[in-house]
This record gives C-alpha cells, structure tokens and sequence, in this order.
C-alpha cells in the first residue's frame, strides 16, 4: 500500500500501520539496533541470544530524530532470546531483563531516545512491593518498586538507591527492624532529606521518597505519609 495524504488531515500508509519491512513484521535475526521507521508493531525473531540496545528510525537522508518526536510502537516477543537494555537512550520503566514470548512493551520516542509506555510488564522483575535485608551499609534495588520494607537490627546506612527512574514515587518502611532500630540515609549526591539524615523508624512510620535524576531521590513531607 502506498502512502495517501490528506491535506491538514489524517493520514494512511507504513507511518500509521504495522511494519512494512517484511510482511511478517519482524526485526532482522539478531539485529540489537532494529530499524522502527515504518510502523507501530514489530515482533522479535532471534534465533540466538541478543540485546537490543536502541530502535533506529530513519529518514532518507539518514538518521533524524526531531521528525520522530512522538512516536511510538509496540512490541511482541516471538522468541524467548531477547533482551531490552535499560541503558543509553532507551528508558525503561524497571530494569532491564530478558523477555519471553507473548510479552509486549510499548515505546514513545523524543529528542533522540526511546522511553517505555507505562509499565507494561514486559521486562522482568518488577515488584510493586520489594522486601530488602540490610546488613550494614547497602545501596538496595528499588527498580518497579513502589513501596520498600526493610529488613535488618542494630545500625543501618542507606547510601542511595539503585536501579530508579526519573519521577519514581517509593513509601520506605520497615517491615521486620526491631525496634528502635536506626537507619542512616547517607549521601548528598544520592538523597536530598527535609530535615536530619539519621531516621528511627517505628512500626508504623514510612517516608517517601520521589526521584529527579534517576540516581537522587527527593524526600517528600515527614513520615508516616498516607
């Protein structure tokens, strides 16, 4: 089918309809930088382990990226070989993790880089609620999570926290920290608190944390937030 454009209005042809790089609508075998020009749905067929690491898109002339500004596709697993790197210029919304066949995860794309749709579960790993033991000072994965029960006695140091994404909203509590346990956030660079940067949690007392960079996370009110 060839392009149609109506003037000022809408139009019909590869840019609004599946891939028009094969009739099967597939990636090159083991391509980690597939092209995503022509379409809004593609699906994976590797035949050996590969790690896709960015979605071309493409002009004629070359390699654009402010013609491509909004838009998005999705895509199917077909294979059970295929990773999505959560690293350079594509943004997911856990970490990234090796997907398996009938999974799907949609992508938008602006100013050169591709970010994930919502959270589409194609990505493994992601939990709403992570349980993390602490010993000592820990640095815990809170990627997908929205809430964070920490596990530990005595003396705790928090330095930071791996694995977040830019606008993360994480409730930090305890779940099994004996009583008048303190924990430490440490770490300018890592957290910006509201006020002193030792907590002693009680058994009800969460505190909330959102992240602005992808690395910092910005304490929001005092504890026990709803």
């Amino acid at each position: 089918m060839s392009d149609f454009r109506t003037r000022y209005g809408s139009a019909w042809g590869p840019f609004g309809t599946a891939s028009a790089v094969s009739g099967a609508m597939s990636f090159g075998i083991d391509d980690t930088t597939p092209d995503v020009s022509n379409g809004t749905f593609f699906r994976t067929a590797n035949t050996g382990a590969t790690t896709v690491t960015y979605f071309d898109v493409t002009e004629p002339q070359g390699n654009t990226s402010t013609q491509h500004n909004g838009k998005w596709f999705t895509l199917l697993a077909a294979d059970n070989l295929t990773t999505i790197a959560n690293a350079g210029q594509l943004y997911l919304s856990g970490t990234g993790g090796a997907m398996t066949s009938g999974q799907t995860v949609s992508f938008v794309y602006f100013g050169s880089a591709w970010y994930e749709i919502g959270a589409s579960q194609a990505v493994g790993g992601r939990e709403a609620v992570k349980t993390v033991t602490v010993t000592g000072n820990a640095a815990p994965n809170v990627a997908g999570a929205k809430m964070l029960l920490l596990i530990g006695s005595g003396g705790m140091t928090i330095s930071g926290f791996s694995g977040g994404v830019v606008g993360q909203s994480l409730d930090v509590g305890k779940a099994l920290i004996a009583a008048g346990s303190v924990l430490t956030f440490t770490g300018a660079a890592n957290f910006m608190l509201s006020g002193t940067g030792v907590f002693t949690i009680s058994d009800s007392a969460f505190y909330r944390f959102v992240c602005d960079n992808g690395t910092r996370f910005r304490q929001v009110g005092g504890a026990n937030v709803p």
